[in-house]
């Protein structure tokens, strides 16, 4: 997980530059649709950042669309229509 890289000295909170991150790397391919992403507890641990902050940022993208979640399965990068010109 080296694309991921947080600076804890930025104005941008952690949480903020996380999500940023994980959309980019989304949208350009890295995570494809159904990929499962790292769990809360190790893109944390991976991070040195605590699973909270990874857990708010999963469920912001959820909430955006980006994501979906099931109990005990984690997070997968969920199919979207591409938004039209």
């Amino acid at each position: 997980m080296s694309r991921l890289n947080l600076d804890p000295d930025a104005k941008q909170p952690v949480s903020e530059q996380l999500i940023n991150q994980l959309r980019y790397l989304i949208a350009t391919g890295h995570y494809k649709v159904n990929d499962p992403l790292p769990s809360t507890r190790t893109l944390g641990d991976q991070l040195d950042i605590s699973f909270h902050t990874v857990r708010k940022a999963y469920q912001t993208l959820e909430d955006e669309g980006l994501l979906s979640s099931k109990v005990g399965s984690g997070y997968t990068v969920k199919e979207r229509t591409p938004l039209t010109k």
